[in-house]
Order: C-alpha cells, then structure tokens, then sequence
C-alpha cells in the first residue's frame, strides 16, 4: 500500500519561539513536514523562489511589513492550492470574518491545544477546511450589532468616499508618502493631506500605523 505523501508546509511568524513552536508541533503529525520558515508575507513570498509552492500555510495575523490578512490575499491570487490556516492572539468576531474573506480556510487562537492543532491539520488535508466553532459562527451569521458587515458599514459611513480611497492608498504596502497619494488619486498634496487630517480627527488615529489598524478591523482595505 502506497504511503500518503506528506504536506508540504510554511510557518510565517514573526516571532522566532512562535515559529519554533508551530514547527516542532507540526513535526509530531505524520502528515506533514516544515519546508519553510519566514518572517511575514514579504518573507515568505521571496523565499518560495527557493523552497517551491506549499501545500499549506500556518500564518500569523499580526506581522511587519505584509500581515496575514494581505498574506491570505495574495496567496489566494497567486497559490490558490495553498490552504491557509491562520493562527491569532485574539480570535475575535471581525479578525475571523476579515480572514476568511481574504479567502483563510481555517483560524485557531494561539492559546490552542496540541490536539486541537493537529485536528485541524487533519481537516484541511483531508476536506480543506477546519469548521471550529470560530468559523461556524461566522457561516451562520449570528445577528450582533458587533457583527463585521455592521461594523464595515458603520465605519465606511464615518467617512467620506474620497477620504475612504486617500486612506486605502495611504495604508497600502509600500508607506507612500502624502505627495505620492496625491498623484495616485490626482489631486494636490494640499488636499491629500486635507483627507489625512480629517481620518485622523474621525478615526482617532493618530499615526499610520493606527489608521492601519482602524483599515484592517473594520475590513475596509479592500472595496
């Protein structure tokens, strides 16, 4: 009887324990093995160069540079065989519904047991996705004012159209500068930085990193 062959798997954390940690674990399920190691999503898709396609990403959500969010996405664009599980410190309602719209096909907290972990290798090699409880109350669409769609909503109606575009391009991967945003959207740095100043004064964020952050919890890096 042939033997299964075993997954070809990528760990992208940021932290070195954290990486560490998932690859020890992953290498006490006979299903599969870490070909790859990397730091965030820039990491990881210059390393494939070397290392050739997975099989299956375990992803941090919070990293420098490319987080797990823009990841997913752009392992759904280019890897669309790659199955993504993404492992995060908070778990919450929107962090769980903006990643498995950026196409996840399964989310642990980061406090998971072995067990459990192993269990959801198990599924996404076996049915491609691993339906815990953090999934399921997101296919069931549980009415709460929290829910994500709410939120998203409430959040684009907080700000103007145009300052909704200025911001996505502002928070975009490569940090352009507030002249650069300007050019993209055709229109004065003046004005460009007239749409930073009033997200700032709506949203309470205060530096590009925080805008970042408001970008990502109310799903609105994407149209």
């Amino acid at each position: 009887m042939p033997v299964a062959k075993r997954l070809r798997i990528a760990v992208v954390d940021d932290h070195e324990q954290a990486r560490e940690m998932w690859t020890t674990i992953i290498h006490q399920w006979p299903h599969g093995k870490v070909v790859l190691e990397a730091t965030d999503g820039v990491d990881y898709e210059e390393q494939l160069a070397t290392h050739g396609p997975v099989d299956l990403v375990v992803l941090d959500l919070s990293m420098p540079r490319r987080n797990g969010f823009e990841t997913t996405l752009w392992i759904r664009e280019h890897q669309p065989d790659t199955k993504v599980l993404i492992i995060t410190f908070d778990p919450h309602d929107t962090a769980v519904y903006q990643a498995l719209q950026a196409g996840a096909h399964g989310v642990l907290g980061k406090s998971v047991r072995r067990a459990e972990f192993h269990q959801a290798l198990e599924a996404l090699r076996t049915t491609g996705r691993y339906a815990n409880d953090l999934l399921m109350r997101q296919l069931t669409h549980q009415p709460d004012p929290r829910n994500p769609e709410r939120l998203r909503q409430a959040a684009k109606d907080l700000v103007s159209p145009r300052e909704l575009v200025f911001g996505r391009h502002y928070v975009g991967d490569d940090q352009p500068s507030i002249a650069r945003t300007g050019n993209r959207m055709k229109v004065s740095e003046e004005t460009a930085e007239t749409y930073r100043k009033r997200l700032i004064d709506k949203t309470g964020a205060r530096t590009r990193t925080a805008l970042v952050r408001w970008f990502i919890r109310n799903g609105l890096l994407t149209p």
